[in-house]
């Protein structure tokens, strides 16, 4: 069984740390600790990178996702403003009164709404209902 020399290098940005190993215990030349050194500073800056690009993207996707939301939600309220010949501002109390009462969220209702599985009548329905 062999014995391993281990030289150790954190990187800068993280809690990782690369390690080299020698098949004999020796200390390294400063051109090998300067090359490490190196390798382990472009390791941290690919890491680094790629964290970043990963951030990026998820909020690219969440952005896109508050957006797809919100056109959804101004379509609704134009397709219950014209169903019930009210304002846009109208439609949307009567969209978000309906989502709360429901516990729904404003998204789902809005969907409904303008997939026309949802109508002026069904958003007025049970207005003024007692809660049990």
């Amino acid at each position: 069984m062999r014995n391993f020399n281990e030289h150790t290098w954190g990187l800068s940005t993280s809690a990782i740390s690369m390690n080299l190993f020698t098949v004999e215990p020796a200390e390294l030349d400063s051109d090998t600790t300067a090359g490490a050194q190196a390798l382990t500073d472009v390791a941290g800056i690919a890491l680094l990178h790629q964290r970043a690009i990963g951030q990026r993207e998820l909020l690219v996707t969440q952005l896109q996702g508050v957006l797809n939301d919100r056109l959804t939600i101004e379509q609704a309220k134009g397709v219950a403003a014209e169903q019930a010949d009210i304002s846009v501002g109208r439609a949307f109390a009567l969209i978000r009164d309906y989502a709360h009462r429901r516990h729904l969220t404003l998204t789902d209702v809005a969907k409904r709404v303008v997939r026309h599985d949802l109508t002026i009548a069904d958003l007025t329905s049970d207005i003024g209902a007692t809660e049990p």
